[in-house]
C-alpha cells in the first residue's frame, strides 16, 4: 500500500477530521523525534547512515580539503552526502572514506 492508502485509513479509523489531524501530527512528531536521536546518536559515534559530519574532510586518495559547502551534482548524492574530489575524481562519503565507483 501507498503512503496515501494508509493515510486514507488512518483517517477513516480516527472517525473524525479532528482526531485524524491530531492523529497524524502525533506521528510526524514521533517521526521526528525518531530522526532527531539517531541524528545525534550517529553524530556523537562518528559513523551511520544518520551523521553529521562536524570536522573538515579531506580526499583519501590525493589529500585535497573537500569546502564545506558542495552543491551535489545528483539527487543519490543530496540522500546520501557522498561527493567527488575535483582533483582526482575519487568518490567519498561524508566522512572522507574511500568508496568504491
Amino acid at each position: 500500500m501507498n503512503e496515501l492508502t494508509w493515510l486514507g485509513i488512518i483517517m477513516i479509523v480516527a472517525g473524525s477530521c479532528g482526531l485524524g489531524v491530531l492523529l497524524l501530527s502525533g506521528l510526524l512528531a514521533l517521526w521526528s523525534w525518531i530522526t532527531l536521536a539517531l541524528t545525534i546518536r550517529d553524530t556523537l559515534e562518528g559513523e551511520g547512515r544518520w551523521a553529521l559530519n562536524l570536522k573538515a574532510v579531506q580526499c583519501p586518495r590525493c589529500g585535497l580539503a573537500r569546502p564545506i559547502t558542495q552543491l551535489p551534482r545528483s539527487p543519490r548524492q543530496i540522500i546520501t552526502g557522498e561527493r567527488r574530489c575535483r582533483r582526482c575524481n575519487q568518490l567519498m562519503d561524508r566522512q572522507g572514506r574511500a568508496l568504491p565507483d
